[in-house]
């Protein structure tokens, strides 16, 4: 009985088909909730990672996020991890960038020892991002991945700033083309950037020699 009941569930919430994307959003939040409450496993959200971290942050997506961090917050530490480790790989080659850092943002902030003071919004988790992030990597139980989070980090760091200080002279096509990332990120480019080289500036000491010179030349908008 349980079986079925599982299998009707995940038959009912496919996103196979031609459905639209705020449908999409509701389906997706009703698995997070399910996987939440313990109606289907954490599997099931594993599934969902590629698209959620890379998909434009409108409508009922930011919901979306904010539910499958809570989800996250019951899990087992090991799978926060390689939640925060697939996010960072996520967005060194995601369409739109930002999803992925707002979550990193957001799952910072609920880790680390600011949660009560923070403010979760889209831009807030952002913005406080220079401080959640190292305060979460310094702790005990994340101090291991450390420093894969920031290579990956300047490495997005890199992508994001390249794209941004020329997306005020490219074409909105080129633009796209040579860094595949939707031109709708352009509006907030600058500001994506300057958070992210302000946070890999203050990781810097968990890089290599070569990549903190890098970092330093790294033109910033």
């Amino acid at each position: 009985m349980a079986k079925a009941r599982h299998d009707w569930l995940v038959e009912v919430l496919q996103l196979s088909g031609h459905i639209t994307q705020p449908e999409i959003a509701i389906r997706i939040l009703a698995k997070v909730r399910l996987v939440k409450l313990g109606g289907l496993p954490f599997s099931e959200l594993e599934k969902l990672k590629s698209y959620v971290l890379n998909v434009r942050l409108e409508g009922m997506w930011w919901s979306v996020l904010l539910e499958i961090v809570a989800t996250l917050s019951v899990a087992e530490v090991s799978t926060r991890r390689r939640w925060l480790l697939d996010a960072f790989e996520i967005c060194c080659i995601a369409e739109f960038p930002s999803t992925a850092m707002r979550f990193i943002g957001l799952l910072s902030g609920s880790c680390c020892k600011y949660m009560p003071l923070l403010i979760l919004d889209p831009d807030s988790v952002l913005l406080d991002l220079p401080l959640t992030l190292p305060s979460l990597l310094s702790s005990g139980s994340w101090s291991s991945i450390a420093e894969s989070c920031v290579g990956k980090l300047w490495l997005c760091t890199e992508r994001i700033c390249a794209w941004a200080t020329t997306s005020s002279t490219a074409t909105k096509g080129s633009l796209q083309e040579s860094n595949h990332i939707h031109e709708s990120e352009a509006t907030a480019s600058s500001n994506l950037a300057r958070v992210m080289h302000r946070t890999c500036v203050t990781l810097k000491d968990y890089l290599p020699l070569d990549k903190r010179l890098g970092l330093a030349n790294i033109e910033v908008p």
